[in-house]
């Protein structure tokens, strides 16, 4: 995602059920510049309006490092789940923020997980060689998307 001040605020939203599924979690591999978002927060919400707080905010390293988040049982058995990682803190045009081999996890699978942003545009396509690439911003980057349980 790149850094500039004005997408300071946007976020990346996960939505999915939880029907008879129970331990939520959002893990990703990210890195950041120095320039970048650097006070991140991650929410959850079952309603897609409300959002609470599940980690107020996190600076992603500088160099690659795994990330991960669990929504203990606030999320066990709801119909429509969602995560948000609402992005801030970028302080110049040239910084960024990276994500990678993001996955949604639960007690059991967790099917058809769909992304959604405020920063425009988010692109999410496969390739025809079956890669995954998601990007912002006109910019694709390779990624994993894992469906586990």
């Amino acid at each position: 995602v790149q850094a500039t001040t004005a997408n300071n605020g946007s976020y990346v939203q996960f939505s999915f059920s939880m029907a008879g599924k129970a331990g939520a979690a959002l893990q990703f591999t990210t890195q950041r510049t120095s320039t970048g978002f650097n006070r991140n927060s991650i929410s959850y919400s079952t309603d897609g309006t409300t959002f609470l707080p599940l980690v107020d905010a996190f600076d992603p390293p500088t160099a690659f490092a795994i990330r991960a988040f669990t929504a203990g049982a606030v999320l066990d058995n709801a119909q429509t789940a969602h995560f948000r990682l609402t992005l801030d803190g970028a302080t110049g045009a040239t910084g960024n923020i990276r994500l990678d081999n993001i996955k949604v996890t639960a007690g059991a699978t967790v099917q058809n997980v769909t992304v959604q942003t405020e920063a425009a545009p988010f692109y999410v396509a496969k390739t025809d060689a079956g890669a995954w690439l998601v990007g912002l911003g006109g910019l694709l980057v390779a990624a994993t998307l894992h469906w586990a349980g």
